[in-house]
Protein backbone atom coordinates (compact mmCIF):
# COMPACT_ATOMS: atom_id res chain seq x y z
CA UNK A 1 0.00 0.00 0.00
CA UNK A 2 1.64 3.58 -1.07
CA UNK A 3 -0.40 5.41 0.88
CA UNK A 4 1.16 9.03 2.25
CA UNK A 5 2.69 8.73 5.54
CA UNK A 6 2.20 10.79 8.53
CA UNK A 7 3.47 14.38 7.73
CA UNK A 8 5.22 16.93 10.36
CA UNK A 9 3.12 19.31 11.99
CA UNK A 10 1.96 22.06 10.09
CA UNK A 11 1.78 25.49 10.78
CA UNK A 12 -1.75 27.79 9.82
CA UNK A 13 -1.21 29.40 6.32
CA UNK A 14 -4.44 31.55 6.65
CA UNK A 15 -6.32 33.20 9.83
CA UNK A 16 -9.98 34.81 9.48
CA UNK A 17 -12.82 36.12 11.50
CA UNK A 18 -16.17 34.83 10.46
CA UNK A 19 -19.53 35.80 10.84
CA UNK A 20 -21.96 33.83 12.67
CA UNK A 21 -25.74 34.45 13.81
CA UNK A 22 -24.91 34.17 17.70
CA UNK A 23 -22.26 36.92 17.09
CA UNK A 24 -24.06 39.01 14.44
CA UNK A 25 -27.32 38.88 17.26
CA UNK A 26 -25.34 39.55 20.06
CA UNK A 27 -23.76 43.10 18.01
CA UNK A 28 -27.76 44.47 16.73
CA UNK A 29 -28.23 43.66 21.16
CA UNK A 30 -25.58 45.42 22.20
CA UNK A 31 -26.39 48.56 19.25
CA UNK A 32 -29.73 48.94 20.83
CA UNK A 33 -28.28 48.94 24.39
CA UNK A 34 -26.09 51.53 23.20
CA UNK A 35 -28.77 53.66 21.60
CA UNK A 36 -31.18 53.28 25.13
CA UNK A 37 -28.23 54.55 27.21
CA UNK A 38 -27.65 57.67 25.28
CA UNK A 39 -31.35 58.20 25.11
CA UNK A 40 -32.13 57.56 28.78
CA UNK A 41 -28.68 58.27 30.43
CA UNK A 42 -29.50 55.24 33.01
CA UNK A 43 -26.35 54.33 34.74
CA UNK A 44 -27.88 50.27 34.64
CA UNK A 45 -28.22 50.13 30.64
CA UNK A 46 -24.70 52.14 30.85
CA UNK A 47 -23.51 49.36 33.17
CA UNK A 48 -25.23 46.85 30.91
CA UNK A 49 -23.72 48.17 28.04
CA UNK A 50 -20.55 47.76 28.88
CA UNK A 51 -20.75 43.71 30.27
CA UNK A 52 -22.00 43.30 26.66
CA UNK A 53 -18.85 45.31 25.33
CA UNK A 54 -16.55 43.10 27.23
CA UNK A 55 -17.99 39.83 26.66
CA UNK A 56 -17.72 40.66 22.90
CA UNK A 57 -13.35 41.74 23.44
CA UNK A 58 -12.97 38.69 25.82
CA UNK A 59 -14.84 36.29 23.56
CA UNK A 60 -13.05 37.72 20.23
CA UNK A 61 -9.28 37.93 21.98
CA UNK A 62 -9.46 34.41 23.61
CA UNK A 63 -10.51 32.60 20.79
CA UNK A 64 -8.22 34.06 18.49
CA UNK A 65 -5.49 33.72 21.06
CA UNK A 66 -5.84 30.26 21.82
CA UNK A 67 -5.80 29.34 17.81
CA UNK A 68 -2.74 31.22 17.27
CA UNK A 69 -0.15 28.44 18.59
CA UNK A 70 -1.82 25.09 16.96
CA UNK A 71 -0.13 23.36 14.51
CA UNK A 72 -1.67 20.29 12.74
CA UNK A 73 -1.06 16.59 11.58
CA UNK A 74 -2.98 14.27 9.40
CA UNK A 75 -2.68 10.58 9.08
CA UNK A 76 -4.46 8.50 6.10
CA UNK A 77 -1.77 5.63 6.06
CA UNK A 78 -5.00 3.15 6.61
CA UNK A 79 -6.64 2.67 3.64
CA UNK A 80 -10.63 2.12 3.44
CA UNK A 81 -12.99 0.18 1.90
CA UNK A 82 -16.32 1.32 -0.20
CA UNK A 83 -19.27 0.53 2.06
CA UNK A 84 -16.85 0.43 5.40
CA UNK A 85 -16.25 3.34 7.94
CA UNK A 86 -12.88 4.98 7.52
CA UNK A 87 -10.85 6.78 10.17
CA UNK A 88 -9.08 10.13 9.04
CA UNK A 89 -6.59 10.91 12.18
CA UNK A 90 -5.45 14.20 13.38
CA UNK A 91 -3.14 15.38 16.29
CA UNK A 92 -3.10 18.85 17.36
CA UNK A 93 -0.39 20.58 18.37
CA UNK A 94 -0.32 23.27 20.81
CA UNK A 95 2.79 25.52 21.02
CA UNK A 96 1.49 28.17 23.94
CA UNK A 97 3.15 27.87 26.87
CA UNK A 98 0.32 29.59 28.56
CA UNK A 99 -2.78 29.49 26.70
CA UNK A 100 -4.82 26.63 26.41
CA UNK A 101 -7.08 25.50 23.78
CA UNK A 102 -10.45 24.94 23.86
CA UNK A 103 -13.78 23.56 21.92
CA UNK A 104 -11.69 23.26 18.93
CA UNK A 105 -13.24 22.08 15.68
CA UNK A 106 -11.59 20.38 12.59
CA UNK A 107 -12.85 19.67 9.23
CA UNK A 108 -11.47 19.35 5.74
CA UNK A 109 -11.97 21.97 3.26
CA UNK A 110 -14.18 21.78 -0.22
CA UNK A 111 -12.89 24.51 -2.30
CA UNK A 112 -15.08 26.37 -4.23
CA UNK A 113 -14.39 25.46 -7.70
CA UNK A 114 -12.58 21.88 -9.36
CA UNK A 115 -13.75 18.28 -9.42
CA UNK A 116 -12.31 15.58 -9.11
CA UNK A 117 -11.78 16.08 -4.59
CA UNK A 118 -12.36 14.02 -1.47
CA UNK A 119 -16.03 15.10 -2.05
CA UNK A 120 -16.64 12.83 -4.57
CA UNK A 121 -15.75 9.93 -2.53
CA UNK A 122 -17.35 10.79 1.41
CA UNK A 123 -19.05 13.51 2.98
CA UNK A 124 -16.86 15.94 5.13
CA UNK A 125 -14.45 14.44 7.89
CA UNK A 126 -15.53 16.21 11.04
CA UNK A 127 -13.70 15.86 14.54
CA UNK A 128 -13.61 17.86 18.42
CA UNK A 129 -10.93 18.26 20.48
CA UNK A 130 -12.36 19.57 24.36
CA UNK A 131 -9.10 20.61 25.28
CA UNK A 132 -5.30 20.95 24.72
CA UNK A 133 -2.99 22.14 27.43
CA UNK A 134 -0.29 24.73 27.08
CA UNK A 135 2.64 22.81 25.09
CA UNK A 136 0.60 20.08 25.07
CA UNK A 137 -1.28 17.63 22.07
CA UNK A 138 -4.51 15.48 21.01
CA UNK A 139 -5.69 13.54 19.05
CA UNK A 140 -8.78 13.30 17.42
CA UNK A 141 -10.53 11.15 14.27
CA UNK A 142 -13.28 11.84 11.99
CA UNK A 143 -15.14 8.28 10.81
CA UNK A 144 -16.50 8.79 6.94
CA UNK A 145 -17.77 5.85 4.86
CA UNK A 146 -16.23 5.98 1.62
CA UNK A 147 -19.09 5.96 -1.54
CA UNK A 148 -16.05 5.04 -4.46
CA UNK A 149 -12.98 3.53 -4.71
CA UNK A 150 -9.95 5.59 -5.79
CA UNK A 151 -7.42 7.76 -4.22
CA UNK A 152 -9.52 10.90 -2.94
CA UNK A 153 -6.61 13.89 -2.90
CA UNK A 154 -7.02 16.06 0.57
CA UNK A 155 -5.57 19.28 0.46
CA UNK A 156 -6.70 21.65 3.15
CA UNK A 157 -8.08 21.29 7.13
CA UNK A 158 -9.81 24.02 8.98
CA UNK A 159 -10.22 24.29 12.69
CA UNK A 160 -12.80 26.34 14.19
CA UNK A 161 -13.47 27.74 17.30
CA UNK A 162 -16.11 29.95 19.39
CA UNK A 163 -15.16 29.32 22.49
CA UNK A 164 -15.87 30.44 25.21
CA UNK A 165 -19.11 32.56 25.13
CA UNK A 166 -19.82 31.47 21.11
CA UNK A 167 -19.77 34.87 19.75
CA UNK A 168 -16.83 35.33 18.28
CA UNK A 169 -15.58 32.50 15.54
CA UNK A 170 -12.09 32.38 14.62
CA UNK A 171 -10.99 29.72 11.61
CA UNK A 172 -7.33 28.65 11.18
CA UNK A 173 -6.34 26.91 7.75
CA UNK A 174 -3.65 24.27 7.09
CA UNK A 175 -2.59 23.23 3.96
CA UNK A 176 -1.43 19.71 4.15
CA UNK A 177 -1.80 17.71 0.86
CA UNK A 178 -2.16 13.94 1.22
CA UNK A 179 -3.70 11.63 -0.92
CA UNK A 180 -5.87 8.49 0.62
CA UNK A 181 -6.66 5.42 -0.44
CA UNK A 182 -10.32 3.21 -0.60
CA UNK A 183 -10.46 0.07 -1.84
CA UNK A 184 -13.03 -1.19 -3.92
CA UNK A 185 -16.13 -2.70 -2.03
CA UNK A 186 -16.08 -6.45 0.06
CA UNK A 187 -18.86 -8.34 -0.93
CA UNK A 188 -19.23 -11.74 1.02
CA UNK A 189 -19.23 -14.52 -1.60
CA UNK A 190 -20.67 -17.68 -1.20
CA UNK A 191 -18.76 -20.45 0.59
CA UNK A 192 -19.45 -23.38 -1.61
CA UNK A 193 -18.30 -21.01 -4.99
CA UNK A 194 -15.44 -20.34 -3.62
CA UNK A 195 -14.78 -24.34 -2.56
CA UNK A 196 -15.79 -25.02 -5.90
CA UNK A 197 -12.68 -22.80 -7.21
CA UNK A 198 -10.11 -24.18 -4.72
CA UNK A 199 -11.04 -27.60 -5.99
CA UNK A 200 -10.19 -27.27 -9.34
CA UNK A 201 -6.92 -26.56 -8.48
CA UNK A 202 -5.08 -29.87 -7.21
CA UNK A 203 -2.75 -29.23 -4.04
CA UNK A 204 0.65 -30.24 -5.37
CA UNK A 205 -0.03 -30.54 -8.50
CA UNK A 206 3.09 -28.23 -8.68
CA UNK A 207 6.26 -28.06 -6.24
CA UNK A 208 7.88 -24.97 -4.44
CA UNK A 209 11.80 -24.73 -4.93
CA UNK A 210 12.03 -25.47 -1.24
CA UNK A 211 12.54 -28.72 1.03
CA UNK A 212 9.65 -29.88 2.16
CA UNK A 213 6.53 -33.06 2.65
CA UNK A 214 5.71 -33.20 -1.24
CA UNK A 215 6.34 -36.06 -3.36
CA UNK A 216 8.97 -35.03 -5.78
CA UNK A 217 12.60 -35.22 -5.18
CA UNK A 218 14.44 -32.25 -4.00
CA UNK A 219 17.62 -33.10 -2.85
CA UNK A 220 20.06 -34.96 -0.45
CA UNK A 221 21.49 -33.13 3.03
CA UNK A 222 23.99 -34.82 5.97
CA UNK A 223 22.36 -36.87 8.35
CA UNK A 224 21.51 -35.00 11.69
CA UNK A 225 20.65 -36.58 15.12
CA UNK A 226 16.90 -37.21 15.11
CA UNK A 227 16.33 -37.28 11.64
CA UNK A 228 13.82 -39.86 10.25
CA UNK A 229 16.49 -43.45 9.66
CA UNK A 230 13.53 -44.44 6.71
CA UNK A 231 14.80 -41.35 4.85
CA UNK A 232 18.58 -42.39 4.67
CA UNK A 233 19.55 -42.68 1.29
CA UNK A 234 22.02 -46.07 1.78
CA UNK A 235 23.28 -45.90 -1.75
CA UNK A 236 24.56 -42.63 -1.58
CA UNK A 237 25.53 -42.67 1.46
CA UNK A 238 28.27 -45.87 0.99
CA UNK A 239 29.18 -43.99 -1.80
CA UNK A 240 30.52 -41.22 0.01
CA UNK A 241 31.08 -42.93 3.43
CA UNK A 242 28.41 -40.39 5.30
CA UNK A 243 24.98 -40.82 6.29
CA UNK A 244 22.69 -38.78 3.69
CA UNK A 245 18.98 -37.76 3.61
CA UNK A 246 16.70 -37.88 1.04
CA UNK A 247 14.64 -34.47 0.96
CA UNK A 248 11.13 -33.82 -0.77
CA UNK A 249 10.32 -30.63 -2.26
CA UNK A 250 7.33 -29.27 -0.27
CA UNK A 251 4.20 -29.26 -1.92
CA UNK A 252 2.51 -26.02 -4.16
CA UNK A 253 -0.56 -24.12 -2.06
CA UNK A 254 -3.59 -24.33 -4.14
CA UNK A 255 -3.56 -21.45 -7.00
CA UNK A 256 -5.94 -19.44 -8.31
CA UNK A 257 -5.95 -16.81 -11.00
CA UNK A 258 -8.27 -13.84 -11.08
CA UNK A 259 -9.02 -12.51 -14.65
CA UNK A 260 -10.85 -9.43 -14.91
CA UNK A 261 -12.43 -8.20 -18.18
CA UNK A 262 -13.77 -4.81 -18.19
CA UNK A 263 -16.24 -3.39 -20.73
CA UNK A 264 -16.78 0.03 -22.38
CA UNK A 265 -17.76 3.46 -21.16
CA UNK A 266 -21.60 2.32 -21.14
CA UNK A 267 -20.80 -0.63 -18.67
CA UNK A 268 -19.35 1.83 -16.19
CA UNK A 269 -21.99 0.30 -13.18
CA UNK A 270 -21.37 -3.09 -14.38
CA UNK A 271 -17.12 -2.39 -14.48
CA UNK A 272 -17.36 -0.85 -10.64
CA UNK A 273 -19.01 -4.61 -9.73
CA UNK A 274 -17.04 -6.42 -11.92
CA UNK A 275 -13.99 -4.88 -10.18
CA UNK A 276 -15.58 -5.30 -6.45
CA UNK A 277 -16.05 -9.03 -7.31
CA UNK A 278 -12.51 -9.17 -8.41
CA UNK A 279 -11.44 -7.46 -4.74
CA UNK A 280 -13.74 -9.66 -2.93
CA UNK A 281 -12.15 -13.08 -4.62
CA UNK A 282 -8.79 -12.37 -3.74
CA UNK A 283 -9.56 -11.27 -0.11
CA UNK A 284 -11.30 -14.72 0.63
CA UNK A 285 -8.74 -16.07 -1.04
CA UNK A 286 -6.04 -14.81 1.00
CA UNK A 287 -8.52 -16.19 4.22
CA UNK A 288 -8.29 -19.66 2.88
CA UNK A 289 -4.41 -19.59 2.04
CA UNK A 290 -4.77 -19.75 -1.38
CA UNK A 291 -1.82 -18.43 -3.73
CA UNK A 292 -4.03 -16.04 -5.60
CA UNK A 293 -3.04 -14.11 -8.96
CA UNK A 294 -5.23 -11.07 -10.93
CA UNK A 295 -4.76 -10.52 -14.69
CA UNK A 296 -6.43 -7.21 -16.06
CA UNK A 297 -6.25 -8.05 -19.89
CA UNK A 298 -7.49 -4.47 -19.95
CA UNK A 299 -4.26 -2.58 -18.63
CA UNK A 300 -1.62 -5.83 -19.42
CA UNK A 301 -1.62 -5.98 -15.37
CA UNK A 302 -0.58 -9.86 -14.39
CA UNK A 303 0.26 -10.61 -10.84
CA UNK A 304 1.50 -13.88 -11.07
CA UNK A 305 -0.28 -16.20 -8.09
CA UNK A 306 1.57 -16.19 -4.97
CA UNK A 307 0.70 -16.60 -0.82
CA UNK A 308 1.14 -13.10 0.89
CA UNK A 309 -0.69 -10.56 2.71
CA UNK A 310 1.47 -7.33 1.00
CA UNK A 311 0.80 -9.13 -2.30
CA UNK A 312 -2.62 -9.65 -2.03
CA UNK A 313 -2.80 -5.77 -0.97
CA UNK A 314 -0.45 -4.56 -3.70
CA UNK A 315 -3.51 -6.26 -6.18
CA UNK A 316 -6.39 -4.62 -4.23
CA UNK A 317 -4.12 -1.43 -4.46
CA UNK A 318 -4.22 -1.87 -8.62
CA UNK A 319 -8.08 -2.62 -8.28
CA UNK A 320 -8.35 0.57 -6.60
CA UNK A 321 -6.42 2.70 -8.87
CA UNK A 322 -7.83 1.76 -11.65
CA UNK A 323 -9.34 4.25 -14.38
CA UNK A 324 -12.20 3.59 -15.76
CA UNK A 325 -12.65 6.62 -17.89
CA UNK A 326 -9.02 6.08 -19.42
CA UNK A 327 -9.38 2.71 -20.57
CA UNK A 328 -13.10 3.30 -21.67
CA UNK A 329 -11.29 2.81 -25.39
CA UNK A 330 -9.24 0.13 -24.71
CA UNK A 331 -9.87 -3.09 -25.87
CA UNK A 332 -7.99 -6.59 -24.38
CA UNK A 333 -5.57 -8.04 -25.77
CA UNK A 334 -5.95 -11.63 -25.68
CA UNK A 335 -4.79 -15.11 -23.88
CA UNK A 336 -1.33 -14.31 -25.28
CA UNK A 337 -1.18 -11.37 -22.97
CA UNK A 338 -0.47 -13.96 -20.14
CA UNK A 339 2.52 -16.00 -19.39
CA UNK A 340 2.16 -19.93 -19.59
CA UNK A 341 2.16 -20.79 -15.93
CA UNK A 342 -1.18 -19.25 -15.99
CA UNK A 343 -2.44 -21.83 -17.54
CA UNK A 344 -1.54 -23.72 -14.24
CA UNK A 345 -4.39 -23.94 -11.28
CA UNK A 346 -7.88 -22.59 -11.30
CA UNK A 347 -9.38 -19.65 -12.96
CA UNK A 348 -11.91 -17.50 -12.68
CA UNK A 349 -13.05 -15.07 -15.34
CA UNK A 350 -14.79 -12.64 -14.11
CA UNK A 351 -16.68 -10.30 -17.32
CA UNK A 352 -18.50 -7.07 -17.25
CA UNK A 353 -20.02 -7.95 -20.55
CA UNK A 354 -21.80 -10.53 -20.49
CA UNK A 355 -22.76 -10.80 -24.26
CA UNK A 356 -18.85 -11.45 -25.12
CA UNK A 357 -17.80 -15.07 -24.43
CA UNK A 358 -14.09 -14.43 -22.56
CA UNK A 359 -10.91 -15.07 -24.61
CA UNK A 360 -9.29 -16.51 -22.06
CA UNK A 361 -9.85 -20.21 -21.98
CA UNK A 362 -10.49 -22.63 -19.00
CA UNK A 363 -11.78 -21.98 -15.72
CA UNK A 364 -15.06 -20.55 -14.64
CA UNK A 365 -16.74 -17.57 -15.62
CA UNK A 366 -18.99 -15.18 -13.93
CA UNK A 367 -20.94 -12.55 -15.69
CA UNK A 368 -21.47 -9.54 -13.76
CA UNK A 369 -25.96 -9.77 -14.40
CA UNK A 370 -25.30 -13.11 -13.26
CA UNK A 371 -23.41 -11.88 -9.75
CA UNK A 372 -25.98 -13.01 -7.76
CA UNK A 373 -25.37 -16.50 -8.19
CA UNK A 374 -21.76 -16.09 -6.05
CA UNK A 375 -22.65 -13.62 -3.64
CA UNK A 376 -24.57 -14.01 -0.56
CA UNK A 377 -28.05 -12.73 0.06
CA UNK A 378 -27.71 -10.06 2.38
CA UNK A 379 -28.69 -6.84 3.49
CA UNK A 380 -25.27 -5.21 2.96
CA UNK A 381 -24.80 -7.04 -0.58
CA UNK A 382 -27.45 -5.80 -1.52
CA UNK A 383 -26.85 -2.11 -0.27
CA UNK A 384 -23.00 -2.44 -1.71
CA UNK A 385 -24.30 -3.93 -5.37
CA UNK A 386 -27.21 -0.91 -5.40
CA UNK A 387 -24.47 1.69 -4.67
CA UNK A 388 -21.72 -0.03 -7.14
CA UNK A 389 -23.86 -0.14 -10.07
CA UNK A 390 -27.70 1.37 -9.10
CA UNK A 391 -29.81 -1.80 -9.12
CA UNK A 392 -28.05 -2.76 -12.56
CA UNK A 393 -26.56 -5.96 -10.75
Amino acid sequence: MTTDAPTPPAAPVQRRYHFHWPGVTYVIVTLFLAVGALNSQNNLLFATLGVAMGGLLVSGIISGWSLMGLRLERDVSTAGTVGSPMQVRYVLHNVNRLMPSMALNIEEVRPRRGTGGWWEYFDTPRAFVAFIGPRGRARARATVTPLRRGCPPLRYVRVWSTFPFGLAKKSMWFEIPQGALVYPADLRLRPEFLRSLSAQSRLGSGEEPSPGHGDEFYGLREYAAGDNPRRIAWKPSARTGTLVIRQHAAPAPVRLWVVLRLGSRAHAGLDEVSIALAASVLRQAEHQAVAVGLAVPLTGAVHAPRRDRRHVARMLEDLARLDLAALAESRATGAEAFPAAARRGASIVIDADSDTPPRWGGGSRVAVKQVRSVVLDAPENSRLLALLAGGAA
